[in-house]
């Protein structure tokens, strides 16, 4: 079972920065960083997510993930937009945009996640 640790949260609560620990493939412990979607962000189909170089392996030595950036990912829509949901999605956009640099500090601040 993987252990979840809250790190931060966006400003309108839109995005959270958590650590996952636990278990993987192999009985090799991991830990990783993670953002999780919701409210406007779910609804809007934004996300958030992390640069990272090629793919740990699990054959029992425990993994730590490193980053080397973040990046924002929105799904294609096929839906028209009254004015409101238009402006509410732009408001996401500019909250995931916020939020990313905050991550890209804390990654900065926090060397154990950053790769060079």
């Amino acid at each position: 079972m993987a252990e979840i640790e809250k790190l931060l949260q966006s400003k309108n609560g839109n995005f959270i920065l958590y650590k996952q620990s636990g278990i993987g493939n192999n009985e090799t412990p991991y830990e990783e960083l993670r953002v999780r979607s919701e409210g406007e962000a779910e609804k809007h189909v934004v996300e958030i997510r992390f640069d990272y170089r090629g793919c740990p392996r699990f054959e029992g030595a425990p993994v730590h993930y490193k980053y080397t950036g973040v990046n924002i990912s929105h799904g294609m829509r096929m839906k028209v937009d009254t004015l409101n949901e238009t402006l509410e999605y732009i408001a996401v956009l500019q909250e995931a945009y916020d939020f990313a640099n905050t991550i890209l500090r804390y990654i900065e601040q926090n060397e154990e996640w950053l790769d060079y």
